[in-house]
């Protein structure tokens, strides 16, 4: 169900006709991530991002940055045949330039969130992949979770001064009312009543509510790291390798 996997199997099926196609990652962090899924998937990609560029005529993808296409504007491979816009609620100028010049190609937009405003000025169509209830229902995704919720009224009631914006909240404003010690400190000992010894992943407003989980975390005994995407590449495929493999400095859990 996962958008790029999705890709994938479009992308082979254009490849089995003898055409070549270019997935386009909204960020240059994101190239190696479709890069590992495309080739998972059987099809022989090429890199186009910055200094890492490496194109071959056997490619059956081109994976390339929206930056990079930006800056190299007169240097894009001329046989593509289908063009597929990852993260496509974020369209900018680059994006639209390109939809532009190859008028003639199609172009997917993938997204979690389609019902952003104005991408119905560049897409034509919009199709709906299955529901979370439909893929849970077909045993694709877990269907038995347990769901735990401390300090409930107090968390209400701090989300009751979060501005909302476009129906989701305003995300500055998320971080500052949930990165305080009185809700961060609670994290640990609920971690430890619940899920102690298992294998953690914590997802944050924002960086700095993450930096000051995994300093609480680390502070109560419990190997924790923070990641984001503004990290070295090779700093961050290393805690993420060690968290997968339970592997920290102190052969203890990852958080």
């Amino acid at each position: 169900s996962g958008k790029t996997v999705i890709a994938a199997a479009i992308m082979q099926a254009a490849n089995a006709r003898g055409n070549r196609t270019m997935f386009i990652a909204e960020r240059k962090e994101l190239v190696n991530q479709a890069r590992d899924t495309l080739e998972a998937c059987g099809l022989q990609v090429g890199i186009m991002r910055g200094e890492d560029t490496l194109l071959r005529p056997t490619d059956d993808v081109i994976v390339a940055s929206i930056q990079t296409i930006g800056a190299r504007w007169h240097a894009l491979p001329m046989d593509m045949r289908l063009v597929v816009i990852d993260e496509a609620h974020m369209l900018h100028k680059h994006h639209i330039r390109l939809m532009q010049h190859w008028s003639a190609l199609p172009f997917i937009g993938l997204s979690a969130t389609p019902m952003t405003q104005g991408l119905g000025r560049h897409f034509d169509t919009l199709i709906r992949g299955p529901s979370i209830a439909e893929l849970m229902q077909d045993g694709h995704l877990v269907s038995n979770v347990r769901a735990f919720a401390p300090r409930h009224e107090q968390m209400k009631a701090l989300l009751e001064s979060v501005k909302i914006r476009a129906g989701d909240y305003v995300a500055n404003d998320l971080g500052e009312a949930l990165n305080r010690k009185e809700v961060i400190g609670d994290l640990p000992v609920e971690w430890r009543k619940h899920a102690d010894g298992r294998q953690t992943c914590v997802f944050a407003v924002n960086i700095a509510h993450s930096k000051s989980i995994a300093e609480d975390f680390n502070a109560a005994g419990i190997s924790a790291a923070h990641v984001d995407g503004n990290m070295p590449d090779d700093e961050r495929d290393k805690l993420i390798a060690d968290c997968r493999s339970n592997h920290t400095a102190d052969d203890d859990w990852c958080c």
